[in-house]
Parts: C-alpha cells; structure tokens; sequence
C-alpha cells in the first residue's frame, strides 16, 4: 500500500460511483463468471464487497454473509447490501433466478470431448465396440467411456 493511504482510500480507489446509486467494483474479480470483486485485506482475499461494508459499517456478525438487495454482484454500496444467513442467500439467489447453471459437455471447463465425438461413442457402443478399444481412439479412460454410455456425462 503506497505510504499514507488508508484502507479505505485504496479500496474506495477501486469504485466506479455510478449516478444511479451503483457503486461497481472496477479492480481483481473472482466467482466461476467473475462475477464479484475480490481485493486484499488483512492478509486474505474476501469479496470486495464485504470489504466496503467492514470499512464502512463494521464487522460482519459471525455466521453471516453479505447479500446482495440489487442486481449488480461487482455493485459495493453498502446500502445496497445486508447481513444475512448462507440460507437466506441462497433462497433469494434461487427466487432471483441468479443461480448459475453448471456447464456442461463442451463448455464444462474439464471438457475432454466434442458432442460429436460423444455421440459418436454411443453409435459405436450400440454396433458393438469395446469400452476399451474407444478409450484408447479418443484417449480417455475406460471409465470415461462407461460414463458416457450411461449418460453420466452429457
């Protein structure tokens, strides 16, 4: 932290105030689709907004989180934010429709196929061919193969 700033200046130096009351984060980003501000506090890396809100507001109450009340996850205002449980959170994430779909098959970011070579596998089981035989052409294992056969994959 260059000498003399705060806090709350380095952190506040990371905000966009927007005129709409938004306030969003503009530095480090983390979540699966980077979806929530990230910074450097007390040698950990919490979410950016629970940062503003212990240098705003104080410390977050133990067993609770901070929940987002407007649609911007990267939005730190704190007056867009409250306390509450990891249940809380979790049934207005799921009333919101906010909850991320998991990818899969060839956006699943351990992807070893295409569709095409899934599909493929499944014609050639029904012909008759080799679980192993298969793993060896895509080169994957032969529990990967089962998996795909019984749609355990995909």
């Amino acid at each position: 932290m260059p000498r003399g700033m705060t806090d709350i200046d380095r952190v506040m130096a990371l905000i966009e105030k927007r005129p709409d009351g938004h306030w969003i984060w503009k530095g480090a980003k983390c979540g699966n689709k980077k979806e929530y501000g990230q910074v450097r506090f007390r040698g950990k890396k919490p979410v950016a907004h629970k940062v503003v809100w212990i240098l705003l507001r104080g410390e977050v109450p133990e067993g609770y989180e901070m929940l987002h009340q407007c649609p911007f996850t990267l939005c730190c205002n704190p007056d867009h934010l409250r306390t509450g449980t990891h249940l809380e959170n979790m049934k207005e994430a799921r009333e919101a429709g906010s909850f991320m779909k998991m990818p899969s098959g060839e956006s699943h970011w351990n992807n070893k196929l295409s569709n095409r070579s899934v599909e493929k596998i499944r014609k050639r089981i029904l012909n008759g061919e080799k679980q192993a035989d298969l793993a060896k052409e895509f080169h994957v294992t032969q529990p990967y193969i089962s998996m795909i056969i019984h749609k355990k994959y995909r």
